[in-house]
């Protein structure tokens, strides 16, 4: 008899995993909820992870992801203020 059950703990283990590292993102005290970051303004939670967070594994690499490229926001946010 084969277990069928798979996929479906497969796709609950996922869907926590990414609900986990959303959560973690969003109380980062950096680009987190209330930080006014890009990430927090300018993402909902299902943008957040396909644009920035689907490579990642854990909520600390989505931490890593968000926070990198919110510095590359800044940063090109630097460059049109001030030129290169």
């Amino acid at each position: 008899m084969t277990n069928t059950n798979t996929n479906t703990n497969t796709n609950t283990n996922s869907t926590d995993l990414i609900n986990e590292m959303i959560k973690a993102v969003r109380s980062d005290s950096l680009v987190g909820r209330g930080t006014c970051s890009t990430v927090d303004e300018c993402y909902s939670d299902a943008e957040l992870f396909d644009e920035l967070l689907s490579e990642c594994k854990t909520p600390a690499e989505a931490v890593k992801a968000a926070r990198e490229f919110e510095d590359l926001m800044d940063e090109e946010e630097l460059e049109l203020s001030f030129g290169d």
